[in-house]
């Protein structure tokens, strides 16, 4: 469910973000942020939830549950 929420909030930050007036010569990014922060982006050795978010924003997944 959680995972669900943040999939929808990125999605809106996206669709507002490509909605605003920017220079035709700005790059285009996008941030996200929280409240923690990763202990490594190796994703062999991370521990906290926060690396494993970022895993998912970056990786694709080899599978999926349904």
């Amino acid at each position: 469910m959680k995972h669900k929420v943040l999939y929808v909030l990125v999605l809106a930050s996206l669709i507002l973000a490509a909605c605003g007036g920017a220079p035709a010569n700005a790059p285009s990014v996008v941030h996200v942020g929280w409240a923690g922060s990763p202990d490594t982006l190796n994703p062999g050795l991370a521990i906290l939830t926060e690396a494993y978010t970022i895993f998912e924003l970056v990786y694709d997944s080899m599978y999926d549950l349904n």
